[in-house]
């Protein structure tokens, strides 16, 4: 009976698209024959919350890194791989505690080897429980070449656990992993980690690859060919100007995040120019001793390749923390966007699109549908009148309408004051009135 189950592979697949993980794996401890037709199913989508409070939490993702080193097809299986960090703060981590805790960590490991078949000689794989979660994390995603989503919702590592640090997160271990010039086949092996120190922090060996003009060499993720959507926190120092980026970005990428980033302008003019398929793009810049000067241009300019496709578009400027100490941050718009033939929705810090200069009526493409409109930091101590009220205004006072697919207005404001509300009820009168627009505000 099972094996005849087992030979119908289109019934698995329902079953699997109907049971709980947890339902899966208890299947496959039924047989030998359940397992290895439910295993697939298994690892398929992976999920991942560390959780910074509790010393034993990366149990879990240390059983996932041995088990693809054991049986290293279990990588193809692997179509979504989501990790998040929570708790997070200036509490010790496991290799800033006691001799008691890390005995504690060499007796988890070693069962963890013991449990994945893996032989107790291998002394180089006894440096796991070593290494930091964010390099157990980049050792996993340099094996995945079948994902086809990824996300990586992981703090920037530093010493204070509070602002990102360039090239300290895990695509900064990857690329560090990546070094090795032209080869992406030896990045993949565990042996690796015998040449390097981790965490590392060599900036030079990271610099002198932007050099040889490698930038997207040392993001190998991009390189997964069935690659549809990826969400990062990215940090890259500025590369010079001269430096070349080769195209590798997969045709299949439509969904690109890059959360909590800090990178310079020109390297992200040259990784957004590779992605040539681009429906969606969110991108929140935080300022740093690298980006507190910042030419949204680099970001309209890049995403030319893709102006066709694009459907939606996020970008904010977001405050840095107390932790870097930066002068006032600036930056430029977009400027127009009018050449963005399939733009339909576009959620923007208001310094991102306007300036004395630009208005929303110069930069806004007619198959605009949803403008969601934000203050900036500008405006954090300004008054609704002193802030952006005459953007907003002017743009309502457009005939012929610049947009007229627009159907939605959202603007997020810092306080919902008594001037704001008002403001809100005459600009929905008049919106809906001129151009049959709904309005409504939020509070940031």
């Amino acid at each position: 009976m099972i094996l005849s189950l087992v030979s119908i592979p289109e019934l698995w697949e329902i079953i699997a698209h109907c049971l709980a993980p947890t339902d899966l794996l208890h299947l496959s401890s039924v047989s030998r024959a359940f397992n290895a037709i439910t295993e697939k199913y298994l690892y398929r989508k992976i999920t991942w919350t560390w959780d910074h409070s509790k010393s034993d939490a990366s149990t879990p993702i240390h059983q996932l890194l041995l088990n693809l080193l054991h049986r290293p097809e279990l990588t193809s299986y692997v179509h979504e791989f989501s990790v998040q960090e929570i708790g997070y703060g200036p509490k010790p981590r496991l290799r800033h505690v006691d001799l008691n805790s890390l005995r504690d960590a060499n007796v988890v490991v070693s069962s963890l080897i013991q449990e994945a078949g893996l032989s107790p000689s291998e002394d180089w794989l006894r440096r796991l429980y070593g290494l930091d979660v964010e390099t157990i994390v980049a050792l996993i995603i340099l094996q995945l070449r079948n994902v086809e989503i990824l996300v990586i919702d992981m703090f920037h590592r530093d010493d204070g656990y509070g602002s990102p640090v360039p090239n300290f997160s895990p695509i900064g271990d990857v690329l560090r992993l990546a070094c090795e010039p032209h080869s992406m086949t030896r990045a993949t092996r565990l042996e690796r980690l015998q040449v390097f120190s981790w965490p590392s922090r060599d900036f030079d060996c990271h610099a002198d690859l932007m050099r040889r003009g490698e930038v997207l060499d040392m993001l190998p993720i991009f390189r997964a060919p069935r690659l549809r959507e990826v969400a990062l926190k990215l940090s890259c120092p500025e590369p010079p100007v001269d430096v070349v980026m080769p195209t590798v970005s997969p045709e299949s990428l439509t969904s690109l995040t890059l959360r909590y980033t800090t990178v310079g302008e020109s390297f992200m003019k040259k990784l957004l120019s590779q992605m040539k398929n681009l429906e969606f793009f969110r991108l929140d810049l935080y300022p740093s001793s690298e980006t507190h000067f910042f030419d949204g241009q680099s970001i309209s300019q890049g995403l030319m390749p893709c102006r066709k496709v694009l459907r939606h578009l996020i970008v904010h400027w977001e405050v840095c923390d107390d932790y870097i100490e930066v002068g006032v941050p600036s930056w430029t718009p977009l400027g127009s966007l009018k050449g963005f033939s399939a733009l339909e929705s576009l959620d923007a810090t208001s310094s991102a699109v306007t300036d004395a200069e630009l208005t929303l009526g110069d930069v806004l493409p007619p198959t605009l549908k949803v403008l969601v409109l934000r203050q900036g930091l500008d405006d954090f101590s300004a008054s609704w009148e002193e802030g952006f009220s005459s953007v907003v205004e002017d743009f309502a006072d457009l005939s012929p309408a610049p947009t007229p697919c627009l159907a939605e207005l959202r603007i997020g404001v810092w306080q919902l004051l008594g001037e704001v509300e008002r403001a809100e009820r005459d600009l929905k009168e008049r919106f809906r009135q001129s151009h049959g627009v709904e309005v409504s505000f939020f509070e940031l």
